[in-house]
């Protein structure tokens, strides 16, 4: 292996897929135990390797020297072998440096407040004092305890540092902070980069306050380490071309939009044109339960079929690369918003009402006069949920058009 990722597990690894995006320099990633990394690390026939999890702290001691990054850091990640001298970099320093500096330049006359545990928090911390961070308070837990009223001490931060153990989140309930206890709150950085956009970025973003996920820093320590793979200086556009690619790879296009607007023939059109999976929320709930849309609601009630479509979106928001029609009235649910946009940006498809249909297969809107209701009362609900909206047109292509522009922008 000449350039790669030695990591416990394969499967978790997204690096192969960035780096693909840096260069053509045949990467790959390769599980092995404690064992197999001084064994690769000892016979050095690597020129350039990345290292994760528990295998970046047990790499340490098998390298010659370390970067002033890593030093400062205190862990490695990156190790590129200089004719034999093995030398330790920490691109996540670097990386999550290049993220504060996007979200919100320097922090000088900044009070930061980071909430985490291990490594990823001692980094925070040493990346925060050196963009001059007038003040660092480092909360080390997973989440400030109200009980202890542990925010009350903070109230006063301007920045706020999400930095958990792992930054894949198996949870993606979990908000490590109210930001409404934070008055002078004026930006928020989440270190893990799955989901796209966690609960803490969207809480802060819903307030209007600058907010980033840690894919951008993540996409950062791949530049940085295809410019030490190859003995390049590092180049911050190269990080916002894999930023790019990456997001739009991996962001859901959600369609969101009255009963008989167009979601699924758009959807289904799009999703051919985009090489992606479709999916339709309630035709999964059909499939799933045997039964037709009208049987379920005439039968069981509408509100029974909107936790069958709460569980449905709740599972949908955990993937990515997809485009999903969402039920006309799923956007109702606020919580339905949230896990949406998770992992995707919201396309309002805006027919006229003029234009709009009434079925019997739509007992909630299988009349005019029950349609007009529910558009008066969806209508706001739809634009104040969408991040894009398109106005439909007749043809269908003209629309899809439309949708993957705005979805592109």
């Amino acid at each position: 292996m000449e350039f790669g990722c030695l990591t416990i597990s394969e499967d978790k690894s997204c690096l192969k897929e960035l780096h693909s995006m840096a260069g053509n320099y045949g990467y790959e990633v390769k599980e092995v135990s404690l064992d197999g990394l001084r064994d690769i690390m000892s016979g050095k026939e690597f020129r350039g390797i990345n290292i994760e999890g528990s295998l970046c702290a047990a790499s340490v001691p098998l390298v010659s020297k370390l970067s002033n990054e890593a030093s400062a850091a205190g862990f490695i990640d990156t190790v590129i072998n200089d004719d034999g001298v093995l030398i330790g970099h920490c691109t996540l320093y670097s990386g999550l440096r290049e993220l504060l500096s996007k979200l919100c330049g320097d922090l000088i006359g900044k009070k930061v407040l980071i909430i985490g545990t291990g490594a990823n928090a001692d980094t925070a911390e040493n990346v925060s004092k050196s963009l001059g961070a007038d003040e660092v308070a480092v909360i080390r837990s997973e989440s400030i305890d109200p009980e202890r009223d542990e925010s009350g001490k903070y109230a006063d931060a301007h920045v706020i540092i999400n930095a958990p153990e792992g930054l894949v989140l198996s949870d993606t309930d979990f908000c490590p902070v109210d930001i409404e206890s934070f008055h002078c709150l004026q930006a928020v950085a989440d270190m893990a980069y799955s989901p796209i956009r966690s609960r803490l970025v969207l809480s802060a973003a819903e307030k209007g306050l600058k907010a980033m996920g840690g894919l951008y820093m993540l996409c950062a320590c791949a530049s940085m380490s295809e410019a030490l793979f190859n003995g390049k200086k590092y180049n911050s556009s190269l990080t916002d071309r894999i930023f790019e690619d990456t997001l739009y790879s991996r962001l859901n296009l959600v369609l969101i939009g009255m009963p008989s607007c167009g979601k699924t023939t758009v959807g289904e059109r799009s999703a051919e044109i985009m090489g992606r999976p479709f999916a339709d929320t309630d035709r999964s709930i059909v499939m799933r339960t045997g039964r037709t849309i009208s049987n379920i609601i005439s039968t069981d009630g509408e509100e029974y079929f909107r936790t069958l479509e709460d569980t449905e979106i709740r599972a949908l928001s955990g993937t990515t690369g997809m485009v999903i029609a969402s039920g006309g009235g799923s956007i109702l649910n606020p919580e339905n918003v949230r896990l949406l946009k998770m992992n995707g940006k919201l396309v309002f498809l805006d027919r006229p009402f003029g234009e709009l249909s009434v079925s019997k297969d739509r007992p909630i809107s299988d009349t005019r006069k029950k349609l007009d209701k529910l558009y008066k009362t969806r209508l706001p609900i739809y634009r104040n949920a969408a991040d894009r909206t398109v106005t439909t047109s007749w043809v269908v292509d003209d629309t899809v058009r439309s949708v993957l522009r705005v979805f592109w922008e």
